[in-house]
């Protein structure tokens, strides 16, 4: 166990806090701090510095001595999920102490590391600007063992706020139904302009120190709903900025200003300004409080005086109980007794004993340099890394301060043992084993039994795919016959989602675990209903629609031209409709709901085009869904009408996000394919020749896989020459979102339609995949 100290400090909860007011304006509107229900407004502008929005960070360091620096102000920044620094330093065994402080190169920050030491970093001094930046502060030791060096764990930092963060909401209980109030120029004037921070002083002391020259800022909380008026009684709106400000302790006064305006029936009755001052109130570093205001009126109209109450401040924690001195001799208090201290060890845990000391109310423990804890017992526990010597002290703590002092410390030193070796229990061959116990036996040379559901479909062909249970996942590379026959994954019938059982060994590959060429062994199925959508020609009125499913189905239309559809086969089937002819030049679609126990409600669409209009020249579609099954590889291939493609995986729509199914290609019947980035294997769709013409060229397309970049070109050729190209380019694309293009061509006569990968990152491996379906274009006289 590596040992570190990492310093914590959250944000308090929102609290309304508010005291006493004076008012200087005569029949004013009322403001009463209280509690409140709901703010029903969009969320405030926040200035805070979160986990997510950190991007850099100042460090100071040193080793064993606060004047051997290796780290003064080094410039810590995120790359990616990772944070790197230039001046690189590596580990040697020793004490290390390291502070840290955001924001980056801010002028209104500044270390004073004069007294830098494992206390703390130093003075830290700040000018604050209407309320705008976050001063985070963090420190840890580390203390470096030779095991420690052989195997460093990161710095782990814990970054506090060492400002208080303000924001205010204000409510109006006016009895009118027809007045309307709007609150803007919501001020604090006189908070403190700059101030200095002991980091060296204990978290339960930290305060700042104000300058004293009395220099204030104005902060500026900006209007309530950005000026808009609100009528709503009893429900709190913010103020559009919420704010940091320099803590301050409860002798500070602060004045808050605001404007009110009253209109009835939309029409201004009045203004009011508004100084109100705050007092008997503690801002404490690290806390976020909510300034809540109701403002109300008498039945006669006239504006009551301003009130404020403390509803509720969170987070105090008990202090000690400071009682009146005894008018009584001083009395020169005496230690109690050392504790007699024993270590036993065993294995990598040590157990410290020792006798009750008269007079002590409990004891502290301390490991190596680590922070003491409070111990109420008689013993104290402690587990450590193997073969490492551990160094513990010990001191008992006086019950009564003002006759005992606390004992001396007992120091004890104490070596863990060895890591005792334990050879696994090998179950016997043919065992069913849940995933994670399979993962962690790692026995390659008998083979077990594994139960899961198919969680993602990596190839058809050999069957690869993903088993999960209630433990874990393994990749199965490979379904084999109960017998041994490879290839067996269409004959087995299992699909995405079905729970299956099969027998093999433990194998890696690449450092990956996996099991290579898996017995089939049994397969329960998993309820499924899919269809097959169908376009008819205007004329037509007959059509087929294919069912495949494992359970009785029943379905629904909800189109009144669709005269009527008849359904055949309990499970696998199909539907027989019977529709009018569509004399409309618009084309129109029917949905198709399908509907079956344990399957979630399955819809297709029956699309008849519209007739033609006199001259107009029919344009089409992409045949990608005629292609019958996915593939997760890269492949080359030509489709039932005439497209070839190249380095391109095959991809179906569906309702989960498993490759090879993505939702943003639809249903599951429709069929995308996604061109590779690879520099070596550009993916590429080329089209047959069209004899329509293209007017207007239209197709979605998307990221499936964790890339982020988008680049690829659209070239339409005739006679071998390219007549028009465009570029799609997107370098901060959103992966599984559909993207739509529609690009007017008025290109006449034939064509062909290229979409090539540019390959954007450069990458040697598979990169920046982009998935290309539902393409359609207009034709073109």
């Amino acid at each position: 166990m590596k040992k570190t100290l990492v310093a914590i400090l959250s944000l308090a909860a929102f609290v309304a806090c508010s005291q006493d007011t004076v008012v200087k304006t005569t029949d004013s509107a009322v403001i009463g701090f209280e509690n409140f229900v709901e703010i029903k407004t969009r969320v405030a502008e926040d200035p805070s510095t979160t986990t997510g929005s950190i991007q850099e960070f100042s460090v100071w360091g040193f080793k064993d001595d606060p004047q051997a620096l290796i780290f003064k102000e080094e410039r810590v920044y995120r790359n990616g999920d990772n944070w790197k620094y230039n001046n690189l330093q590596y580990w040697q065994k020793g004490a290390y102490f390291f502070g840290a402080i955001s924001p980056v190169a801010d002028p209104n920050v500044t270390v004073d590391i004069t007294n830098l030491s494992d206390k703390g970093l130093g003075t830290l001094s700040f000018t604050n600007v209407n309320g705008g930046t976050d001063v985070l502060y963090a420190e840890m030791p580390v203390v470096a063992t030779e095991s420690f060096v052989d195997d460093p764990s990161k710095v782990n930092l814990t970054f506090a706020h060492l400002l208080s963060k303000i924001k205010f909401s204000f409510a109006h209980n006016i009895p009118n139904d027809l007045t309307t109030i709007v609150v803007k120029d919501v001020k604090i004037t006189n908070s403190p302009a700059n101030g200095t921070f002991d980091l060296t002083a204990d978290r339960k002391d930290w305060a700042w120190t104000l300058s004293q020259n009395g220099a204030v800022q104005e902060i500026n909380f900006g209007a309530v709903e950005n000026g808009a008026k609100f009528a709503e009684k009893n429900v709190y709106y913010e103020a559009d900025l919420e704010r940091l400000v320099i803590p301050t302790d409860a002798t500070r006064v602060h004045n808050i200003t605001f404007v009110i305006e009253v209109y009835n029936n939309g029409v201004l009755g009045g203004t009011y300004n508004h100084t109100v001052e705050l007092k008997d109130k503690a801002f404490l570093p690290g806390k976020k409080y909510n300034l809540t205001a109701t403002i109300d009126l008498e039945e006669t109209l006239k504006l009551k005086p301003i009130e404020f109450t403390v509803v509720e401040v969170l987070d105090w924690e008990d202090g000690d109980v400071i009682e009146e001195p005894k008018p009584e001799e001083p009395v020169q208090p005496v230690a109690i007794a050392t504790p007699e201290v024993k270590a036993d060890v065993k294995e990598n845990v040590v157990t410290l004993t020792w006798d009750p000391v008269e007079g002590a109310s409990h004891y502290t423990v301390q490991v190596d340099d680590d922070v003491e804890e409070r111990v109420d017992a008689i013993s104290y526990v402690f587990e450590g890394d193997y073969e490492v010597e551990y160094m513990f002290t010990v001191k008992a703590i006086a019950a009564d301060a003002e006759k005992n002092l606390d004992s001396e410390a007992c120091v004890v030193k104490a070596t863990t043992e060895a890591k005792p070796v334990v050879e696994p229990e090998v179950p016997a061959a043919g065992s069913a084993l849940s995933v994670a116990d399979f993962l962690e036996l790692k026995n390659a040379d008998n083979e077990y039994v594994l139960t899961g559901k198919i969680t993602r479909v990596a190839n058809t062909t050999y069957g690869n795919f993903d088993l999960t249970d209630e433990t874990g996942t393994v990749y199965i590379y490979g379904l084999c016959s109960p017998e041994g026959a490879t290839q067996y994954w269409a004959a087995s019938g299992a699909r995405l989602g079905d729970t299956i059982t099969v027998k093999g060994k433990y194998s890696e590959y690449n450092g990956d675990a996996q099991v290579k060429n898996a017995l089939f062994v049994s397969l329960v199925a998993a309820p499924f209903v899919e269809a097959t959508a169908v376009t008819v020609e205007a004329a037509e009125t007959a059509a087929t629609i294919a069912v495949s499913a494992n359970v009785a189905w029943t379905v629904e239309c909800d189109a009144a031209w669709v005269t009527s559809y008849t359904t055949s086969g309990e499970n696998n089937g199909t539907i027989e409709v019977v529709m009018e002819a569509n004399e409309s030049e618009e084309a129109r679609a029917a949905t198709f709901t399908f509907s079956a126990e344990g399957v979630e409600a399955v819809t297709i669409q029956l699309t008849q085009k519209g007739v033609p209009a006199e001259g107009e020249v029919v344009g089409g579609n992409d045949d990608f869904d005629t292609i019958a099954s996915t593939n997760t590889s890269y492949v080359s291939g030509k489709t039932t009408a005439g497209w070839n493609y190249t380095n391109c995986a095959i991809l179906s729509g569906g309702t989960t996000d498993a490759n090879p199914v993505f939702k943003m290609i639809g249903a599951a019947s429709n069929r995308a394919l996604c061109m590779n980035g690879k520099t070596s294997a550009v993916g590429k769709i080329t089209s047959p020749t069209f004899t329509t013409g293209c007017g207007t060229l239209t197709f979605n397309y998307g990221l499936p896989f964790s890339d982020t970049k988008i680049k690829f070109r659209v070239d339409i050729i005739q006679n071998g020459e390219v007549v028009k190209t465009f570029t799609i380019n997107n370098a901060s694309a959103t992966k599984l979102t559909k993207y739509s293009y529609e690009e007017v061509l008025d290109v006449a006569g034939e064509f062909q339609i290229v979409f090539t990968n540019l390959s954007p990152s450069a990458s040697t491996s598979n990169k920046d995949r982009v998935a290309i379906w539902d393409v359609e274009w207009t034709g073109c006289n």
